[in-house]
């Protein structure tokens, strides 16, 4: 159940659109889970503002009832979260800034990637790729990326949906500033499947969470986004790959950040990255 499905992989999945912050969120939901006998219902959240539109407890009645937590957010409590049948968090960092929730409240489940065998070697790509969604949330991330190919110039594309009003203005701001051809923004794409299909053509893969995981899968060199202006994109490296694992492959504070600055034109750099974020 979304908002807004505009995920080419699911498309091919029934999907419910409900307007989670209607009055009548939770009568809708009951309703859906009675009519076609939902055995589990679980909440994937950053923000849990919607859920005081829900009877947790009712829901509980009905089904099994559980929460993925894959962000941060202080309106998140202990008592909230007590409501569920089960809680999982996406890292073990982002549990760690819940202070004032225990850490054994949470099951930790690391985000994951059935593994594919490494695809990717240097050959001289000359092309860089940003993968995201295109929206407010992440115009800071695809500035950063933008802003490092222009320096280092570097001929790039931008992935992710662009029908969207939110993509829209993001789309219309980032040509303006930086004066980015329409042909750029090339859509929405299955990010797997267009990787393989295009493995010798991208010199590196940018974005943030599982965008890491699935460039990383086929040894494609990645280039973490980071969400905060002041502080610039890196690339995982073996020196940095640790710290990256437990934080969802994110940069979302300001924190030292271990920097290898990786060699772009190199082989033998590339490749060291290549084949150390396939093996991690």
């Amino acid at each position: 159940m979304t908002e807004e499905n505009l995920y080419p992989q699911l498309k091919d999945i029934k999907n419910f659109t409900l307007k989670f912050r209607a009055d009548n969120l939770g009568e809708c939901l009951f309703d859906i889970v009675r009519t076609h006998k939902i055995d589990v219902v679980e909440f994937q959240f950053k923000y849990s503002r919607y859920l005081r539109f829900i009877d947790i407890k009712k829901l509980r009645l009905l089904c099994v009832a559980g929460c993925t937590v894959s962000g941060f957010d202080k309106s998140i409590s202990h008592r909230l979260l007590k409501k569920f049948d089960y809680r999982i968090c996406v890292s073990n960092d982002l549990v760690q800034r819940y202070k004032k929730i225990p850490s054994k409240s949470f099951s930790i489940i690391y985000n994951c990637i059935d593994p594919k065998p490494r695809l990717w070697s240097f050959n001289n790509p000359k092309k860089a790729i940003h993968i995201s969604r295109i929206s407010d949330e992440y115009k800071i991330r695809i500035s950063g990326f933008v802003d490092f190919c222009r320096a280092k110039d570097i001929p790039f594309e931008i992935a992710g949906d662009r029908e969207s009003e939110s993509a829209k203005r993001v789309i219309d701001r980032l040509q303006r500033i930086y004066k980015i051809p329409d042909s750029a923004f090339i859509g929405s794409i299955d990010t797997l499947p267009f990787l393989k299909e295009n493995i010798n053509y991208y010199l590196f893969v940018a974005g943030c969470g599982h965008i890491a995981l699935e460039a990383g899968c086929l040894g494609i060199p990645v280039f973490i986004t980071s969400a905060i202006s002041s502080i610039p994109p890196v690339f995982l490296t073996p020196d940095n790959i640790n710290y990256f694992l437990d934080r969802n492959f994110t940069i979302r504070e300001r924190e030292v950040i271990p920097i290898n600055p990786l060699i772009i034109d190199s082989p033998s750099s590339m490749e060291e990255a290549s084949i150390c974020i396939h093996k991690s």
